[in-house]
């Protein structure tokens, strides 16, 4: 934290009427906390953390979890089932395989498809949120 940004927020606190006391463990912890947040690992996981959502934020990228959840699948079935282009389901794939996500295997002329160990994690809190939204039911099986 940058002496200025500091200085501010020393005031504030101050302005707040809190003791000079309470200021200082205050002031304390904010840098414990900005220290943290400022390291390499915690940035590192971070990154991974947001590199993982993003994967998350399309509707198909989160039905394609939920198909291969607990299983093996090829892309041709994915295909099928999800009613998307060869292309499209790739790219798919290809972000969730980049956020570690899923596992995919070139085996023949095929893809094979299944859940990384995050993978399945993340797909049984899925599973636990549609269970009360009920949307699942629109996969075509």
């Amino acid at each position: 934290m940058n002496t200025r940004n500091y200085a501010k927020l020393k005031k504030l606190l101050l302005e707040n009427n809190e003791s000079i006391r309470d200021t200082q463990v205050r002031m304390k912890l904010i840098e414990e906390s900005v220290a943290k947040a400022e390291s390499d690992s915690f940035k590192s996981n971070l990154t991974k953390t947001t590199e993982v959502i993003k994967a998350l934020s399309s509707e198909h990228r989160i039905l394609i979890l939920l198909s291969i959840f607990n299983t093996i699948m090829f892309t041709q079935e994915l295909e099928y089932i999800l009613d998307l282009s060869q292309s499209v389901l790739n790219h798919h794939i290809r972000k969730l395989a980049s956020s570690d996500l899923i596992y995919s295997k070139r085996s023949g002329k095929v893809n094979v498809l299944t859940t990384s160990s995050l993978g399945k994690k993340i797909t049984e809190f899925l599973l636990e949120v549609t269970r009360e939204t009920n949307w699942t039911k629109n996969i075509r099986r």
